[in-house]
């Protein structure tokens, strides 16, 4: 009996679940079907009804598409064209420099010759000065009241520069990097070095020779190509003793608290102005130290029969140089070889005594 009730219930059951699913794929059936006649309904008619040829298709996007347009000679207002701030740049004295296009490659703007305009610059417009064509000058003080000099001028490699310090001026010559250091006697405590270039152009600097009142100087100078020559006796020396001070016996600063003789500017520059400077230590003269001076022309073949024009100052300590000049008409040519000494260009008085 419970088999029997067991049975029905599983048929019953059967049933309502057939009949659920016919209902849903029929449900499924009918929404497709709503889908496909929408899809219909909104599409464009088929390719092969339309009444156009391949030929009239391609005629129709061509003419959708508008073509290029280049204007072979058009001028853009500079004004217009750049993308700084409007300017009124006026009226032109100079003609626009253009370049003819090879129709050929008009869209990437290749001119026929293949250059690059060029713009021609008027002649007058100045020019932005090369921060490495500037000149550089520093002095410093040195031992025995000398100054140190550099001088650093890259764009005036190998060319002749004029150094002016106190009443000594002289010619000298930057080497082959534009570069010229040197060390010369200070004739002044206070001391100012002026550099003139070749162009005119001037550079200065200053330092402070703190010594300089320990000392005192002797200044001859001259322009080539005269050629002098600045002897000087100590304590009672005769030519060629270790006392005679010059050009082949020059000492070096400091040395044993004696005098000694500098050379300052180029002696091979034509026309240069040179100078020979003796310094003595200010107690070095006096009693039995004795110091006699005597300055030599020498006749060369380069210098005989012409005039020479020399100076001379002697500075004590701190004290102004006390200047002379003299003009001096040497021999002939048949004299070469030998010299004449310049009378009283230093006049012994000159020498102080301290």
């Amino acid at each position: 009996m419970n088999r029997i009730r067991i049975a029905a219930l599983t048929a019953v059951a059967l049933g309502v679940t057939v009949t659920a699913a016919t209902k849903f794929y029929a449900r499924q059936a009918e929404t497709q079907m709503a889908f496909d006649d929408a899809a219909a309904r909104n599409a464009p008619p088929p390719l092969q009804d339309s009444i156009y040829t391949d030929a009239d298709r391609l005629t129709l996007v061509q003419a959708q598409v508008a073509p290029i347009q280049i204007a072979q000679n058009s001028t853009v207002p500079l004004s217009e064209a750049s993308v700084v701030p409007r300017i009124d740049v006026g009226a032109s004295d100079h003609p626009v420099v253009s370049a003819e296009l090879d129709p050929a490659n008009a869209l990437n703007g290749t001119p026929v010759n293949d250059q690059p305009p060029s713009m021609a610059l008027d002649d007058d417009m100045p020019s932005a000065p090369s921060e490495a064509c500037q000149t550089w000058l520093v002095t410093t003080p040195a031992d025995s009241a000398m100054i140190e000099l550099s001088l650093y001028s890259p764009c005036d490699a190998d060319t002749a520069v004029q150094i002016e310090h106190a009443e000594m001026t002289v010619d000298a010559r930057l080497d082959s990097n534009g570069q010229l250091n040197t060390i010369f006697p200070a004739l002044r405590q206070d001391a100012r070095v002026s550099v003139t270039m070749l162009d005119g152009r001037e550079v200065s600097d200053g330092t402070i020779v703190a010594d300089m009142a320990a000392y005192s100087r002797l200044i001859v100078g001259w322009s080539n190509p005269a050629s002098l020559v600045v002897n000087v006796y100590e304590n009672g020396a005769i030519f060629g003793q270790p006392g005679h001070v010059n050009p082949r016996n020059a000492r070096q600063p400091n040395m044993h608290g004696d005098g000694y003789l500098s050379m300052v500017g180029d002696p091979v520059l034509p026309y240069g102005r040179v100078a020979q400077v003796y310094t003595y230590p200010r107690g070095l003269v006096g009693g039995s130290n004795a110091i006699s001076v005597e300055i030599e022309a020498d006749i060369t073949t380069t210098s005989c029969g012409r005039q020479v024009e020399a100076y001379a100052a002697q500075v004590d300590g701190t004290n102004a140089p006390e200047l002379q000049q003299m003009t001096v008409e040497l021999p002939g040519c048949d004299g070469v070889g030998g010299f004449v000494v310049l009378p009283d260009l230093v006049p012994q008085s000159a020498i102080a005594l301290n």
